[in-house]
């Protein structure tokens, strides 16, 4: 079944498969529709030209279009809750993903701050002079790149 292969992820042309679905029923659901009200009308016998057993045979098979309507409508309904379906799977997906990239620019932003703020080059840094200046800086990187990531697991971001 349809639903199935979208809990399971193993889905390929889903919407191809919907749109043709969704298209069949609802040319079903027309016929049976029209052939619903057309026997209406010849059970209703405006003309009394049909006897008591014609009409009842009308009925019969009124009642049985009504019944694959219904069907139909199931059907209907069925593939708009598979489609549902699906659309929540594809949004948990990009949910997840989006994480990820928000917990990777959020650890990075301060990192790509620094860089900037030590690659301006301005001759007051005294840091820029000293002998250990550029292990310092990556020093800091080091802590704030590890804060970062503490944080973020502290909050369960990952």
């Amino acid at each position: 079944m349809i639903e199935d292969e979208v809990l399971d992820n193993k889905i390929t042309d889903f919407n191809l498969k919907m749109t043709v679905l969704k298209r069949e029923t609802l040319v079903y659901f027309n016929f049976y529709n029209q052939l619903v009200d057309m026997l209406e009308t010849l059970r209703e016998d405006l003309n009394d030209r049909f006897n008591i057993k014609d009409r009842k045979y009308f009925n019969s098979i009124m009642q049985r279009c009504s019944r694959l309507q219904a069907n139909t409508q199931l059907i209907r309904d069925y593939s708009k809750q598979v489609t549902e379906e699906y659309q929540m799977t594809i949004d948990l997906h990009l949910n997840s993903v989006m994480k990820i990239l928000t917990v990777v620019t959020s650890v990075l932003m301060p990192l790509t701050l620094i860089t900037g703020w030590y690659g301006m080059n301005f001759k007051s840094m005294p840091e820029l002079e000293w002998k250990y200046g550029y292990l310092m800086v990556f020093v800091i990187s080091a802590v704030v790149l590890v804060a970062c990531l503490w944080w973020s697991k502290k909050k369960k971001f990952i």
